[in-house]
Formats: structure tokens, C-alpha cells, sequence
């Protein structure tokens, strides 16, 4: 018996000191990719893969084609998807959230818990989109788009690394 405590013991010590080591190497990648993303986001050029959206009425939606959002340079590409109410658009539907436009502003926030806050707002001649990113250091980015003619909409998806 006091043999097998003995074993559990040295066992409970071994685990416990091979622990420390892999969590401060995690930190480290982190570190590591908090500044990657940090350098995308002032260079402005970065692609966020979208895999859900988030429509204001009914349930989240799991996307299974390959959504996303690009901002390179001083340019907005927008390829999503849109699911909710819309005010006023043109006959046939238009295009909804798949349009290429200049950037009329850009600002970068850091944000609480290692997230950065990006605000960016483009215009076509069919809608005024002001697009809200939070993107946070592993990489993970939520999407909201407020628009005029229609009804707001949240996406969630990664930042594709380069």
C-alpha cells in the first residue's frame, strides 16, 4: 500500500513539473501571434475567413461555403452573406454584402483581454456599410456590419494568417 502511494505521489510530481514548461511555450506563441496580428492590422492587409453568421431574427448559421472579408491596401472586398430584413434596395435585391469599395475611414482600437477593436466604413452606390471587427489575439475575429437599408448583421470566423 505504501508503495502504490509512493508511485501515485512521484506520478502527481512528474505531471505537475512537465505541466509548467508547455504553459509558459503557449504563452510565448502567443506573444508571437498577438504581434503577427498586430502587424496585419497596421499594415492593412488581412482576410478574415468567415464560418457563421449571426442574423439579427432567428438562429445562427453555420456557413459551408468559403465567405470572407479583405482589407488590403485602402480597399474593402466583402464577399458575405446576408440574411435579415432590408429597408430599401434595389429591384431584384442588389448586391448585398458582396462589393469591393475604397475605405472612407479606418481606425485600429487595442482593446481589454488582448483583442483589437477595428472600425472601417465603405460606400457603394447601393449602401453606406460601417463594419466593426474585433479580432482577438489567438486569432478568432467577430464581424458586425451596420448598414442604412438594411437590418444590421454579426459574422464570426479567423483571421487567415499570412
Amino acid at each position: 500500500m505504501k508503495k502504490f502511494k509512493l508511485i501515485l505521489v512521484s506520478l502527481l510530481v512528474v505531471s505537475c513539473s512537465s505541466y509548467q514548461p508547455s504553459r509558459q511555450s503557449s504563452s510565448k506563441i502567443s506573444e508571437k501571434k498577438l504581434k503577427k496580428v498586430e502587424q496585419e492590422l497596421n499594415a492593412k492587409n488581412y482576410e478574415i475567413k468567415i464560418h457563421t453568421a449571426l442574423p439579427m431574427r432567428g438562429k445562427s448559421i453555420q456557413l459551408t461555403s468559403a465567405y470572407s472579408l479583405k482589407i488590403k491596401n485602402d480597399s474593402l472586398f466583402s464577399y458575405l452573406p446576408y440574411y435579415g430584413r432590408a429597408y430599401s434596395i434595389p429591384y431584384g435585391g442588389g448586391a448585398g454584402l458582396i462589393f469591393k469599395a475604397p475605405l472612407e475611414s479606418y481606425t485600429i482600437q487595442k482593446g481589454k483581454h488582448e483583442k483589437h477593436i477595428v472600425k472601417a466604413s465603405a460606400q457603394t452606390p447601393e449602401d453606406r456599410f460601417d463594419f466593426t471587427l474585433t479580432i482577438f489575439d489567438n486569432g478568432t475575429a467577430s464581424v458586425h456590419v451596420n448598414m442604412r437599408n438594411r437590418e444590421s448583421i454579426s459574422f464570426q470566423g479567423e483571421l487567415e494568417q499570412h
